[in-house]
């Protein structure tokens, strides 16, 4: 009477809307063969936690449903509608009172009365209800005569699976994988923080075709606010990022970088749940605009300010960094491994003849590769290799990663990885520390022209924030709704009657206003035309106010309540341009502010 689990999703991390469908069977018990049952239904139980170690448990239940066997005698359900109800967006810094990890907006700390919009964060913050681990389990009923109540069968429980779920929705254009009758899309390997490879941003940013170096490439003012999020550790699939690495791009050709750490000091996490991460750590946010890193971080403030006067910062990259997790990693302890390590028959190329000296002599130093490598050398000290390449291969340089190490060649003497990205993820160099691409933000100015910045952030298709600033021509205009009534002319209620000229005719009891603004973009690429697709999708909008100087907390909740208005898009149609169609790209939007302003009754 074994329950099979027949389907269920492909992978472990998938987002709110998925179609989470799960699939159990139990032919005995449907067929009633050997042992007849009536009233056969599967019941399943939907568990839920912020702990993945406490699914299964009494707490962890949130809902209980039932479904009669189909024709193929299967018990079929569709939880999305459970899981969407428990992930939400995240609008402000987390917070929790016995913790040790503590939220800051220009270094004030957050506490149960001081809260901040997520957008400002000075460096990390953990999320509140944006991610989930769940699991489901399933049990047949029945009942042994026809007249009886159904009752659990004992013996029929079936296998379950855990997973973990966001506060997202799956794009159509995303291909899905599947293995028998499992699908799913692959997220793990999409965005999270994997290696130096991967997007690791969880974003719908464009990857730029034309950024040479760089995942994505977005432009920012001065002033700008904003974050980005990213999985930070979900089961044991990947290590946590030991923090961001903040790489400048000066105007004189140089370079300067600083790393921010991932610890609880900085809103972060310093060593997550033993084993498995509580959902609370399991995504971050971190401010990494030019509004966040100013007001915390001296060096990037100097940035801005120039070096000087001579160097001025035109752009600057984020990318995390930690401990890399390269695929197929070899054992080391294996023996069969290390002797691959060591190079196999082609890592040295035989030695040339000529070479009298005995093994125990000195060798001189190489004057190819400047190594010492006890190499075979001729007659005169010099290398016996006629070229550097042969002198490199010899030393073990493979000509893809540029890095020594004892790894496999080919009969030609080249690298046995077809690609450079192959090569490194066996042969790991400084790049290893990295669990990113880098992902660019190049300064803009306001419009020569005048036009007043607006900066719009959406909620994203992966559950966190994307942004654009509108630096050309904006306007605001405002849209009010009149009460009207007639009031009589004159006194009546008094003994003699006054014309009181300020009295009498139509007037409005109440007037109730919105705000509108309309924004055009500059001119861009296809890319960010499509990306625009995912504004005109998404369900929260806001305008999101820069970054201003302050010296005193007196009046800290005006300062931080202002800086976010919720608006809703009046734009209800959108066509991706493309320049073959259309020449040039540009994008006029319509927002009304959700706030009305009420004015006082007369």
């Amino acid at each position: 009477m074994a329950t099979t689990l027949e389907q269920n999703p492909l992978y472990e991390i998938n987002p709110a809307t998925f179609k989470w469908i799960y699939i159990w069977r139990n032919d005995a018990i449907v067929s009633g063969v050997p042992t007849p049952y009536w009233n056969v239904s599967y019941y399943a139980a939907i568990f839920l936690s912020p702990s993945y170690t406490n699914l299964g448990s009494m707490n962890s239940l949130i809902a209980e449903t039932k479904t009669i066997p189909n024709n193929a005698g299967v018990g079929v359900f569709n939880f999305q509608r459970f899981f969407e109800s428990y992930v939400a967006p995240q609008y402000n810094n987390y917070y929790d009172p016995y913790s040790s990890r503590i939220v800051r907006w220009h270094g004030v700390a957050s506490s149960d009365t001081i809260y901040f919009p997520i957008h400002v964060i000075d460096n990390f913050s953990q999320n509140d209800d944006c991610f989930r681990y769940v699991e489901a389990r399933c049990q047949l009923e029945g009942s042994a005569q026809p007249n009886l109540p159904a009752q659990a069968i004992s013996g029929t429980t079936g296998p379950s699976i855990k997973s973990a779920v966001f506060n997202g929705y799956l794009q159509n254009e995303f291909p899905l994988s599947k293995i028998g009758t499992d699908f799913g899309y692959d997220y793990e390997t999409e965005y999270a923080p994997l290696n130096q490879y991967s997007y690791g941003i969880l974003s719908d940013v464009p990857r730029d075709p034309n950024a040479i170096g760089v995942m994505t490439k977005q432009y920012a003012n001065k002033n700008d606010y904003g974050v980005f999020s990213f999985f930070n550790q979900i089961f044991t699939n990947f290590n946590k990022p030991d923090g961001v690495e903040i790489m400048g791009y000066f105007s004189d050709g140089s370079t300067d970088s600083f790393t921010i750490e991932n610890i609880d000091a900085n809103g972060g996490t310093t060593t997550t749940n033993p084993g498995v991460a509580y959902s609370f750590e399991s995504i971050l946010f971190f401010g990494v605009f030019p509004g966040n890193l100013r007001q915390a971080h001296s060096t990037f403030r100097g940035w801005l300010n120039g070096v000087e006067g001579k160097k001025e910062l035109e752009c600057y990259t984020f990318r995390l960094v930690g401990e890399n997790r390269p695929p197929d990693d070899p054992d080391p302890s294996d023996p069969a491994e290390e002797e691959e390590h060591d190079g196999g028959d082609h890592a040295t190329p035989p030695p040339k003849s000529g070479d009298t000296r005995s093994e125990d002599e000195p060798q001189p130093v190489c004057a190819l590769c400047s190594e010492d490598r006890k190499w075979k050398y001729d007659e005169k000290g010099e290398c016996s290799y006629d070229t550097r390449e042969d002198c490199e291969r010899a030393n073990y340089r493979c000509e893809q990663c540029k890095e020594e190490g004892g790894w496999r060649w080919g009969p030609d003497g080249d690298c046995i990885y077809a690609t450079e990205r192959d090569c490194e993820e066996r042969h790991p160099s400084e790049a290893s520390k990295y669990l990113s691409m880098p992902h660019m933000i190049c300064l803009t100015c306001p419009s020569s022209k005048g036009y007043e910045p607006v900066r719009i952030t959406w909620l994203n298709s992966m559950g966190g924030w994307d942004y654009y600033t509108f630096n050309m021509k904006s306007k605001k205009s405002i849209k009010t709704k009149r009460n009207d009534w007639t009031q009589l002319e004159g006194s009546w209620n008094k003994e003699s009657w006054n014309p009181q000229g300020w009295k009498g005719g139509k007037k409005a009891f109440t007037v109730n206003a919105k705000n509108t603004i309309e924004v055009n973009s500059d001119y861009i690429s296809e890319e960010v035309a499509e990306w625009f697709g995912k504004l005109i999708n998404s369900p929260e909008i806001y305008i999101l106010q820069p970054h201003e100087e302050w010296r005193s907390n007196s009046d800290i909740f005006h300062k931080y309540e202002k800086h976010v208005k919720s608006v809703r898009l009046l734009t209800s149609s959108y066509k991706i341009k493309t320049r073959a169609n259309d020449n040039v790209i540009q994008y006029s939007f319509k927002f009304e502010e959700s706030r009305t302003l009420n004015t006082q009754p007369i």
